[in-house]
């Protein structure tokens, strides 16, 4: 479970769970200097702020379900790591037209 030999559902959920509130937290300041920055050309400020909730938001879901046997748990997982890579490819955009402006 989680490359890790022996490890219990429980145990990698409560390290899921921690790990996806870490990223929130980075999340709520990113989101905080969005919405700081007042330039007219910064638009889709919302989009920006839910991309980078969506991954955090389907790791908890999946270690919550962990927490609670449910093995669906790591279905939630895979699409938070595919949600992650997304996002990534999403920002990585954004910061590139950022620089290039």
């Amino acid at each position: 479970m989680g490359l890790i030999p022996g490890l219990s559902a429980l145990a990698y959920g409560v390290v899921v769970v921690v790990g996806s509130l870490v990223t929130a937290g980075f999340s709520v300041d990113a989101t905080v200097r969005i919405y700081q920055n007042r330039h007219p050309e910064n638009r889709l400020r919302a989009g920006k702020s839910v991309v980078t909730f969506l991954a955090p938001a389907l790791y908890a879901v999946g270690g919550v379900l962990l927490l609670f046997a449910d093995p669906s748990g790591l279905v939630w997982l895979a699409a938070g790591a595919i949600a992650a890579i997304v996002a990534a490819l999403f920002v990585s955009w954004v910061v590139l037209v950022e620089v290039l402006r």
